[in-house]
């Protein structure tokens, strides 16, 4: 590069520049990186998160569980969600939300905790229905559900 700008030192500093800047671009064909969403930090009730469907009301106390992975299921009729929760003896499924957006299904879960519950986190699976099937859409991880988030 050094003899490259030594080349063009009769052109003047600004050619010199923009022959610099022109071959350092050439050839950097890497996509933009795609935004994703935030994390969520605090919640303070289900009903913050758009879609929430409440499967079990009867827990102590309720969170967001960390999403793992999600996909569309085989039958392209439900998503398949891998996700971190709580101790199996303690707590379990609560609630879920599927937020549709242009092509992307964003998905959240939510898990309910028994008071004083202790324990190692396990692994669980689970497919979540989508009305209209999951189609040609994306898949996303909410920022609800990128960690697990207490509801206070």
């Amino acid at each position: 590069m050094r003899r490259a700008l030594t080349a063009f030192g009769r052109l003047g500093a600004p050619a010199a520049v923009l022959m610099a800047l022109t071959a350092c671009s050439e050839g950097s064909s890497d996509p933009e990186p795609r935004a994703s969403p935030s994390a969520v930090t605090s919640l303070s009730s289900v009903k913050e998160i758009p879609g929430i469907v409440m499967i079990d009301k009867t827990w102590d106390s309720y969170s967001t569980a960390k999403i793992t992975e999600v996909g569309a299921a085989a039958s392209g009729q439900g998503i398949d969600v891998n996700y971190l929760a709580g101790p199996e003896a303690c707590s379990g499924f609560a609630g879920y939300a599927t937020q549709k957006s242009g092509s992307t299904i964003q998905v959240t879960i939510v898990e309910g905790t028994d008071k004083g519950c202790k324990g190692e986190p396990t692994n669980r699976a689970t497919v979540l229905p989508v009305q209209d099937g999951v189609g040609d859409s994306t898949v996303e991880i909410s920022a609800y559900s990128a960690a697990a988030v207490a509801i206070t």
